[in-house]
């Protein structure tokens, strides 16, 4: 009779990446394209990414407090996919915490 043989696997703690696609509200926007990329990312990658969808008007604190927790003690990386404006702002509010992302916008 054959033994089973159980193999633990190493838990492996993926590099982390977000895209954040910013929009008008009100407006409906479709969020597959930052979706499908988040998608390639994370087969094609060692990253696990998130799509966060927001608008000009959410809180930035907010924001930022959630990326913080999500990252970790990673260096956060962030694409941006702006439907409504520049990221400019976000990648402010991430300079004053004396946080030094490394950002792309698309």
């Amino acid at each position: 009779m054959a033994k089973k043989v159980q193999i633990k696997q190493k838990s492996v703690r993926r590099k982390r990446l977000a895209i954040i696609a910013s929009y008008f509200a009100g407006e409906s926007y479709g969020l597959l394209g930052p979706q499908v990329a988040a998608t390639i990312i994370q087969d094609n990658t060692p990253y696990e990414c998130v799509v966060i969808a927001v608008t000009r008007d959410d809180p930035k604190d907010l924001i930022k407090k959630n990326l913080d927790d999500y990252f970790g003690n990673q260096r956060p990386i962030i694409g941006f996919s702006s439907l409504s404006a520049s990221m400019r702002k976000y990648y402010d509010v991430f300079k004053r915490s004396g946080s030094d992302p490394m950002l792309t916008q698309h």
